[in-house]
């Protein structure tokens, strides 16, 4: 999968209630050190973990032309 946009977190905003992380299909957000990260590498930009977000704090952006994850070896 190739997508063409990106969620990304808007810290001011997040709580970090983890609502979002249990709506990912691609297993893409997860809490690191009390904040919320997205995997670059499992986002295919669908946008349903913005739809659980009580605070809009996920939002999505297109990606960066010619921008594609390489998977680590």
């Amino acid at each position: 999968v190739n997508p063409r946009y990106l969620v990304y977190v808007n810290d001011n905003d997040c709580t970090a209630c983890e609502a979002c992380i249990g709506r990912c299909w691609m297993k893409a957000l997860k809490m690191e050190n009390g904040k919320l990260v997205r995997d670059e590498m499992r986002c295919i930009g669908c946008g349903l973990c913005m739809w659980v977000c009580p605070t809009d704090a996920l939002y999505l952006e297109p990606r960066e032309a010619g921008k594609v994850p390489l998977k680590k070896c």
